[in-house]
Parts: structure tokens; sequence; C-alpha cells
């Protein structure tokens, strides 16, 4: 015994079906191009973490050898090494305060100078 079952559909029901799919697979093509933005954006988070943790971290060294020069304890080596560090982190303070009030990435700051 053989059974055939045929469907039949009126073109209108596949035309909306097939604009139904359309719209979905568009979504889910948006969906995917915010998840990369997401992950980009907490990538350069990450980054700028990083970065804020050892501007700290600098700021805290630079305070113990100031603090072990008012005490007298730095020999002149030691104070010409301090002197150059905080020379050249003074800069970096300001190429990262320029950035910030410019509101650019700090390469693009440090590109205009």
């Amino acid at each position: 015994m053989r059974i055939d079952v045929y469907f039949h559909t009126e073109d209108r029901v596949e035309s909306k079906l097939d604009q139904i799919l359309a719209i979905v697979n568009r979504i889910e093509g948006k969906v995917d191009n915010m998840n990369q933005v997401l992950a980009d954006a907490l990538a350069k988070i990450t980054e700028q973490s990083t970065l804020t943790a050892s501007l700290i971290e600098l700021f805290k060294a630079q305070n113990a050898s100031l603090e072990e020069f008012l005490a007298g304890k730095l020999s002149d080596e030691d104070l010409a090494a301090a002197q150059a560090i905080l020379t050249t982190s003074t800069a970096d303070v300001q190429k990262i305060a320029d950035a910030l009030v410019s509101n650019t990435p700090l390469e693009a700051a440090s590109k205009k100078k």
C-alpha cells in the first residue's frame, strides 16, 4: 500500500514566510555585529584599565622615591634617576591628560604632537 501526502500552500503564505525568514536573518546579523562591537569595547576597556593600573603603580613608586628623598635616604645618583623618571612621567601624564581632554585614544593624541 502506498500513501502520498501533498501539502498545498498558497503562494501568499510562502511569500510571508520568506519575508519573516529574511527579517529573522537580518536581526541575527545585527545581533552578531552587536556582539562583536561589545567584545571590542570590552577589550579596549580592559586595555585602559591595565594602563590606569600601571600609572597608579608608577605614581606610587614616585611618591615612595620622593618620601625617601625628603627623608635624606637617596644618593645623588638615585636622585638623578628619580628626576629622569619624574620628567618622563610628567610628559606621559600630559599626553594622557591631552588625550582625555580631546576624548581621543592615547595613540592618536601622541601622533598629534
